[in-house]
């Protein structure tokens, strides 16, 4: 089984001297498979900026980000994170077909703890093949010494 590494948020966020919505916002305007960067901003402008943000509310915070001096100089590249915020901030995503764009909003919304479980079924699914993908490749080198003890 892989190794997973898990971390304490709150050390985290002591060490960066940040609040828990500052990273929330930095998870937001970073590249993600929900967005890219607004281009030319990479991760420690992103975070410079973010920084300097104050307040509880990510959606608002992710709006004075965009309103920010070094964002607005990059022009019309800008986005509005709306899917990123729906991920991180409202703990919901959109069901999509493969290759399908968000259209309405008519698609059926999955919360968290679904997520979590679909999650855990394919981690489970991923750890079955593997062994059996394992299993398959040394079937040959068993059956070679089942009939050659010298081999």
């Amino acid at each position: 089984m892989g190794r997973f590494l898990v971390y304490n948020v709150q050390d985290i966020l002591a060490s960066l001297k940040i609040t828990r919505t500052q990273l929330t916002v930095l998870g937001d305007v970073s590249r993600s498979d929900y967005n890219r960067n607004i281009y030319s901003l990479g991760s420690a402008t992103n975070f410079s900026i973010i920084k300097t943000l104050q307040g509880d509310d990510a959606g608002k915070m992710v709006k004075a980000y965009l309103a920010h001096g070094k964002v607005l100089s990059k022009g019309k590249n800008r986005g509005t994170f709306a899917a990123s915020i729906q991920v991180f901030v409202h703990l919901e995503q959109k069901v999509l077909r493969s290759g399908a764009l968000p259209q309405a909003s008519s698609q059926p919304t999955v919360n968290y703890d679904s997520l979590r479980d679909t999650f855990t079924r394919l981690c489970a699914r991923y750890a079955d093949n593997k062994k059996a993908s394992a299993r398959n490749r040394h079937a040959p080198q068993r059956a070679r010494s089942q009939k050659d003890p010298a081999a």
